[in-house]
């Protein structure tokens, strides 16, 4: 299947924040602590330094993701679908590889790009992995307590 990346464009974000997979909605509610998605997404475009969407060919976005430098070494790094991103998992592995190792090349002080995920969310767990980072023990976080995942990707992991 073919697939765009590109900026996000308007209409894209109420998309999906009415079209998140049920993972997606799980680890929103326990960031936020509430389920008003689209102010969600709209602050994290607003506040990051790049952020782009995936879409199937022909298709509305399947995944939104972002990048915002908050140290010298560091950089956040964050990400959501549609149920639609299971229809281009090599695809979508490739393409975060190659954004990483780019992200990593355009700031060459960033040695990590770091977040954290929902305990529950084991697909995107497994997403990570294959784009080579390292998962930590879970921490209990956000407004309601619950565990998440933090997780980092090392500069070495993309030879840059």
């Amino acid at each position: 299947m073919n697939y765009e990346i590109r900026g996000v464009r308007e209409g894209d974000l109420p998309y999906l924040a009415e079209n998140l997979r049920a993972a997606d909605v799980r680890e929103l509610m326990a960031t936020y602590g509430h389920t008003r998605f689209l102010s969600g997404l709209q602050r994290s475009v607003h506040l990051s330094e790049e952020a782009q969407v995936g879409c199937p060919s022909g298709e509305p976005p399947a995944m939104l993701w972002g990048i915002r430098q908050f140290t010298p070494r560091a950089a956040l790094i964050w990400a959501c679908g549609t149920p639609a991103i299971f229809k281009l998992p090599k695809a979508l592995t490739e393409t975060t590889r190659s954004t990483f190792k780019r992200w990593f090349e355009e700031r060459p002080s960033v040695e990590y790009l770091m977040n954290f995920t929902h305990e529950s969310n084991t697909a995107h767990h497994r997403w990570l992995r294959l784009c080579g980072a390292e998962l930590l023990p879970p921490l209990p976080m956000g407004p309601l307590g619950e565990n998440f995942v933090p997780f980092t990707i090392r500069r070495t992991k993309y030879n840059v």
